[in-house]
Order: structure tokens, then C-alpha cells, then sequence
């Protein structure tokens, strides 16, 4: 699979690179408009040999997400790890992916004030240029697309603890008592 997606990525920059030098020999404009288009068909020709192994495997593509999921945990050892122990670690990560969040977002505050601040002002047309404008609208476009996705993610790690300690406890009611 990983070897048909390879080959699948050079055939497709490849084709690319052969559209882009047929376009500029023929000093033919890149018409702005077949952009997205063009990134639609990429990803269809990236995707197509996954796509139909799927269909061969008769698997939706959740159902090969969580296939693969369980094999990296049982070929890493995670799998064979106890229930508390895979609870502990995604408590962890909850908690480490919520922070980062809440760092990014408030980058995010920090970056968009001093952007929105400095953006308007008129400025002298020999004074020197204002970097931290520059740095504060990168440090604010990471910070917004990195903050949802953090706390997505300690979200995901956090559901997967609660099913880790809800397995735990059912399985803890379901052990016999020893009797005395």
C-alpha cells in the first residue's frame, strides 16, 4: 500500500511538472481558477490506490483506520499493556495536547492584538520596516489553525481514557470476589 501510494505521488507531481513546463513553453498564463481544481485531481490520484484496496478489502475507510490503529498498538506493545496503565498514558496526553492548546490560543490573543493594533497605523515611507507586524500575523495564522486542533486532540485522548476507565471498572465488577 505505502509503495502504490509512492509511486501514485511520483506519477502525480511527474504529470505536474510536465503541465507547468508545456504551460510556460507555450507562454500560456496559469489561469488562477483551475487552482483548486487541479489540487482536487491530485488528491484523487494520490488517493485512488487506497482507495481500491479498500474496495477489494470490502472495508469502509473508519473500519481500515481502526484496523490499523490496533496493529500499531499490538506491533508497538501498547496493546498488551493494562487497562490502568493505557488510562494513565491518555490521562497524559490529554493533559499535554490541552496545554498546547491553550498556549497556541493564547498566542493566538497576544498575536492578533499587536497585529490588529500595528496593521492600521500610517507609517513613514524611509522608516524601517516593523518585523514583529510580520512575525505576529505568522505566529497568529500557526496559532489559529494549531489551537482547535490541539484541543480536538485532547479531546480524542480524553474520550479514549474515559473508554479505557469504563472497560476498567466494568472489568473490576465483573471479577469474582474471593471468598474468605
Amino acid at each position: 500500500m505505502n509503495r502504490q501510494l509512492k509511486i501514485s505521488f511520483l506519477v502525480t507531481v511527474a504529470v505536474v511538472v510536465a503541465l507547468v513546463v508545456v504551460l510556460i513553453a507555450a507562454d500560456v498564463d496559469f489561469p488562477i481558477g483551475l487552482g483548486a481544481p487541479l489540487g482536487i485531481g491530485i488528491g484523487l490520484l494520490l488517493t485512488l490506490p487506497g482507495r481500491r484496496l479498500l474496495a477489494e478489502l470490502g472495508l469502509t475507510a473508519a473500519e481500515a483506520r481502526s484496523v490499523l490503529q490496533g496493529e500499531r498498538q499490538r506491533r508497538s506493545g501498547v496493546a498488551d499493556l493494562p487497562r490502568q496503565v493505557r488510562y494513565q498514558r491518555e490521562v497524559l496526553r490529554a493533559r499535554i495536547w490541552l496545554a498546547v492548546g491553550l498556549v497556541a490560543a493564547a498566542v493566538f490573543v497576544v498575536a492578533a492584538l499587536y497585529f490588529f493594533g500595528a496593521a492600521g497605523q500610517t507609517h513613514e515611507e524611509d522608516a524601517p520596516t516593523n518585523v514583529w507586524l510580520g512575525v505576529s500575523f505568522f505566529a497568529g495564522a500557526i496559532a489559529l489553525i494549531l489551537t482547535p486542533s490541539a484541543l480536538l486532540q485532547a479531546r480524542s485522548h480524553r474520550e479514549t481514557a474515559r473508554s479505557f476507565e469504563q472497560s476498567a471498572a466494568s472489568a473490576r465488577r465483573s471479577e469474582p470476589v474471593p471468598s474468605a
